[in-house]
């Protein structure tokens, strides 16, 4: 092979490394990336990926993110690239307020399911630091 064509077809390698992820950041939902952000998240708990969708929808609704740009990118980059600073936001920390988990205190072996979204003016806050959620200890002196 020579150095002229070697340098040609990798460099057309090269450009389709580059090119083809940025396409399938473009086209990828950013509802599914936010529902396998999620997923990914709690993958410890017992979740319907229905039940996520579910948030995700209602979310969806209530904060108009799905015609912004920078919002699509950033969830889409942080699915990607499993980057978990987006992890701390309001979509993952938002979706066990508005589930069963802290009912049923905090129970990682019951599943998941989604009652609402979290709305603090319409329903308390679960506290998930209660006494009532942790087993009782003997205390000995």
């Amino acid at each position: 092979m020579k150095r002229r064509n070697f340098l040609k077809f990798a460099s057309i390698g090269a450009a389709a490394l580059a090119v083809l992820p940025g396409f399938s950041l473009y086209y990828a939902s950013s509802r599914d990336c936010a529902v396998d952000l999620i997923l990914d998240e709690y993958k410890f708990l017992k979740i319907g990926r229905e039940e996520v969708v579910k948030y995700v929808d209602d979310f969806y609704k209530l904060h108009p993110v799905e015609e912004s740009t920078p919002w699509q990118m950033k969830i889409k980059i942080h699915h990607y690239f499993n980057i978990a600073t987006v992890r701390s936001e309001m979509l993952v920390k938002g979706f066990l307020l508005s589930t069963n988990f802290f009912m049923n205190k905090m129970d990682e072996t019951k599943p998941v399911e989604y009652i609402s979204l979290y709305n603090p003016y319409k329903q308390p806050c679960a506290n998930p630091f209660s006494f009532m959620y942790y087993p009782q200890q003997n205390i000995s002196s």
